[in-house]
């Protein structure tokens, strides 16, 4: 018996061989699947509802007036967004004349604006600037 050099091993493909491989694949996909639904799903994980969020369109907030606390309980925007939104408003010449000048505000963009587009009024702003103009 000589050990003169590497080992080798023949491995066939035979129907045995491939049947445990193609088995080992869909325990593999399996388990990669359970994990995705595992985490989309958030299970064991606390999850914070703020109950005082803007929940029907009827309900306006206008960004141009509103407190921090009020622009908060716009949906998908949190502390810091909305006293970002105050700070803008305060260091701006212009107002929010539209909610698309909402973008303006670092951390907003048109998708956030979209999704609060029906809870945000610009009439107080609007009857100001009809009001200075003769």
């Amino acid at each position: 018996m000589s050990l003169s050099g590497p080992r080798r091993f023949d491995l066939r493909w035979t129907r045995r061989n491939l049947a445990a491989l193609f088995a080992l694949c869909v325990l593999a996909g399996g388990l990669l699947a359970v994990r995705s639904i595992h985490r989309s799903m958030q299970i064991g994980r606390r999850i914070i509802v703020n109950s005082q969020r803007v929940s029907t369109a009827n309900e306006k907030i206008n960004p141009n007036t509103a407190s921090v606390a009020s622009i908060r309980r716009l949906v998908g925007i949190g502390p810091k967004i909305a006293q970002r939104i105050v700070d803008y408003r305060g260091e701006s010449d212009s107002a929010f004349r539209t909610p698309a000048d909402l973008a303006k505000v670092k951390g907003i963009g048109g998708k956030t604006v979209r999704r609060i587009r029906p809870f945000l009024s610009m009439k107080e702003q609007q009857l100001h600037t009809a009001q200075e103009q003769p």
